[in-house]
């Protein structure tokens, strides 16, 4: 059984350049953008008990007022690295992404400068255009779109099915 058909290695060759640094970053971006997301429900859990378990004056002491406010900072913090990894994601996903439709492109022009003049006769300039600007771009978007997604996506699911059966594995098992 072969790993990737010769298209899907025709393809490879593309993303091949960008491996490193862009793609290991883009995964980096991805991860840490797994983790944060799955951290926020543990901050929340930890001010939701600590608010519940108040004591009998319905008042927070020192210590609980202190301990909120650093889960409030923790929680603020956990939100702005998740923007960040999310920021590098999208702006790593499109900066790989277009390089590779710039490639397909130039690639692509290359193979029309040493076509024949009959071939110029028989195919339609429409087609032409076609195939240089919208077809590049959608082998290129579906293929980055559909492996990266898998990637980001997949990271994310386990993370947060890591944590819910963390913070409460039977309530998981039931949902």
């Amino acid at each position: 059984m072969k790993l990737l058909t010769p298209l899907q290695w025709r393809l490879y060759s593309y993303i091949r350049p960008y491996l490193f640094p862009y793609v290991l970053l883009l995964a980096v971006a991805m991860a840490v953008l797994s983790a944060a997301s799955a951290g926020i429900p543990f901050i929340i859990k930890l001010v939701v008990d600590l608010v519940t378990n108040l004591k009998v004056g319905h008042q927070l002491d020192a210590h609980g007022a202190l301990k909120l406010r650093e889960y409030s900072l923790l929680l603020a913090g956990l939100f702005l690295l998740r923007a960040i990894a999310n920021f590098g994601d999208d702006y790593l996903s499109s900066y790989i992404t277009q390089k590779m439709v710039v490639d397909i492109r130039g690639d692509l022009n290359e193979s029309l400068q040493r076509q024949s003049l009959s071939f110029f006769n028989r195919t339609p300039t429409g087609v032409m255009v076609s195939r240089v600007i919208s077809d590049a771009g959608l082998v290129v978007s579906s293929l980055s779109n559909g492996v990266f997604s898998i990637f980001g996506d997949g990271l994310s699911l386990i993370a947060l099915l890591v944590t819910a059966f963390w913070i409460d594995w039977r309530l998981a098992i039931i949902a």
